[in-house]
């Protein structure tokens, strides 16, 4: 259950560091994208919960079950970001539909991240349970405050793919199991 505390603390400082850094206006525009992808990321979370639950459990099942609804649903969001933006008014549509994909993308790298921090949970090792969030929580609001001012609303969305995305490239040279088991 502590693992769960970094991901809990990302969907408030994450946005809350945008709007710090570019104000309202930004800060508004890039929680509309966010809420958005937040629902995929729980989704993962979810299926990724009930998936690892021993420390047994097949982690390439547990990674294939989390992108099975994930995947589909990460393309539908990539192809109508304007529209589902629009939800948010015409601003909202202008200028997130970048963020949006960006962060829409980022579930593929968070699904695996959510599966070695449960596996570590699991198996009793809780640093390494908060840790693979931790950083890449820490890698997103430090890349994104650096890139803000120049790229606005897109440089928080990058950093947080970006974030994802390292501790995730870690992890699965770490753990090829998750990639190069046999499929039955």
């Amino acid at each position: 259950m502590r693992a769960a505390v970094v991901p809990l603390l990302a969907l408030v400082a994450v946005p809350a560091a945008v709007a710090a850094r570019l104000g309202s206006d930004g800060g508004g525009v890039f929680a509309a994208a966010w809420s958005v992808a937040v629902v995929l990321g729980v989704l993962v979370a979810v299926v990724v919960w009930r998936s690892v639950r021993t420390t047994t459990s097949d982690l390439r099942t547990a990674l294939e079950r989390a992108l099975l609804p994930a995947v589909p649903l990460v393309v539908v969001v990539l192809i109508g970001s304007p529209w589902i933006l629009t939800a948010f008014g015409r601003h909202a549509r202008d200028t997130g539909v970048g963020s949006l994909v960006l962060l829409a993308l980022a579930t593929v790298p968070f699904a695996v991240v959510t599966i070695a921090s449960r596996s570590a949970a699991v198996a009793g090792r809780q640093g390494a349970a908060l840790a693979f969030p931790a950083v890449a929580l820490v890698v997103a609001l430090a890349l994104g405050w650096v890139s803000m001012p120049v790229v606005g609303v897109l440089g928080a969305a990058f950093a947080w793919l970006a974030g994802q995305t390292v501790v995730a490239v870690s992890v699965l040279l770490r753990t090829r199991s998750m990639i190069t088991q046999p499929v039955a």
